[in-house]
């Protein structure tokens, strides 16, 4: 169990005392559909996962922060002293977005008047399952309760968000930390990034479910094609802007985009855009096709996303693309499409439940013959978001 070995690592390490101890979770997220909108402005439609970050954690007399990863075998970080420090540490990276949490949460004005001792634990299959906004998510959550700070829940969210744009400098959106904290079981969120404003949607799919296979790709958005897809969307909105008036993409509907779009002077701008267009009306309508219990019409749009990243966006990656075909020629799978930033991390595919299986085996098998990388296949249902666990401690 998760709690027994954060508990017997917290006594060795920290001392014996847990009394005044706390748990906390936090999700990981997986996207049905909206990818590389949401710093567009457009909608998104996420759902939080029952894996992700544990937490324990106790308050010090001092201000000494010790902070220890159960993922990461090693003897604890001393993090000395509590000033602000936006510097990414190359010698102890694992510690860079507790560390950095905590300089935001700081920054926004939130008063942080002692140490603490905590211990963390991430059960995440695999990277671009919003690992890292689960754990500023979790660090967030836990300086907000112990320190009786109120923060709000999209406070919350926007200042996770500020640990990838000011200390990592990775202009992302705030999908990720926005559907960490407001997840809800059995339930995508359907959020509109430009104001976030949201609402939830049951995800009902009948006789299938959603499976999530990871592509063992490194997934590190610092290193990737990400803040050039961001800059060549800007480049596309502000030739746009010399003949309308748009505040983001999103906001035109894919005619009007036919209209406008050979004023964008550059050819791989206007292919960034034309998915960003396509992918907000795409969005739009695979909510409503939930709706409508219209599931043919909700895995079209789920594919039309993939084939819209492979081809106009281009964020997949060989092995990406090999996962997604290989599910599709199987008869039980009806959708697949990468989900995340890309170049790497995990692929959701719409399975029939009675062949999950099969379908695991076949896919992982040929995958290890293709590229000689092992993965594994996970069913990954809606969840409740980030939350305090003390009643489960003890």
């Amino acid at each position: 169990m998760i709690k027994e070995k954060l508990v017997n690592s917290y006594v060795r390490l920290f001392g014996k005392n847990i009394n005044d101890c706390h748990f906390y979770f936090a999700p990981g997220r997986v996207n049905l559909i909206g990818e590389h909108i949401d710093y567009n402005g457009g909608h998104v439609f996420p759902y939080a996962i029952s894996k992700g970050t544990y937490l324990l954690a106790r308050k010090r007399s001092d201000d000494r922060i010790r902070l220890f990863s159960l993922n990461i075998k090693r003897d604890p970080f001393i993090y000395e002293s509590l000033y602000y420090d936006e510097k990414i540490d190359p010698n102890n990276k694992w510690v860079n977005y507790p560390k950095s949490t905590i300089t935001m949460v700081r920054k926004a004005g939130y008063k942080i008047n002692s140490g603490f001792d905590l211990i963390y634990y991430g059960n995440i299959p695999g990277s671009g399952l919003s690992s890292s906004a689960s754990i500023e998510v979790v660090i967030a959550l836990m300086l907000d309760d112990l320190f009786n700070l109120n923060i709000g829940k999209k406070e919350m969210a926007k200042i996770c968000q500020s640990v990838e744009n000011v200390c990592y400098g990775l202009k992302t959106g705030i999908m990720d930390q926005f559907s960490v904290i407001f997840g809800k079981k059995d339930n995508a969120i359907f959020l509109d990034c430009s104001n976030l404003e949201y609402e939830y949607a049951p995800l009902n799919l009948g006789k299938y479910k959603i499976v999530v296979t990871n592509s063992n790709l490194r997934h590190t958005l610092a290193s990737s094609k990400y803040n050039e897809r961001k800059q060549q969307c800007e480049e596309a909105l502000a030739d746009l802007n010399k003949v309308v008036k748009l505040n983001n993409l999103c906001e035109l509907t894919p005619e009007q985009f036919n209209s406008y779009k050979d004023y964008i002077k550059d050819d791989t701008c206007k292919k960034r855009a034309k998915f960003v267009v396509e992918e907000e009306a795409r969005t739009k309508a695979a909510l409503a096709s939930l709706k409508a219990n219209d599931f043919d019409s909700f895995i079209t749009y789920i594919n039309a996303s993939g084939k819209g990243l492979k081809d106009e966006y281009e964020a997949t990656a060989e092995q990406i693309d090999y996962l997604v075909e290989e599910s599709l020629s199987y008869p039980f799978c009806v959708a697949s499409r990468m989900t995340g930033g890309g170049w790497g991390g995990n692929i959701i595919a719409i399975v029939e439940s009675d062949k999950i299986k099969e379908y695991e085996e076949r896919l992982c098998y040929s995958y290890k013959m293709k590229f000689d990388i092992d993965t594994k296949a996970n069913v990954l249902s809606c969840a409740d978001g980030a939350r305090k666990l003390d009643n489960d401690l003890f």
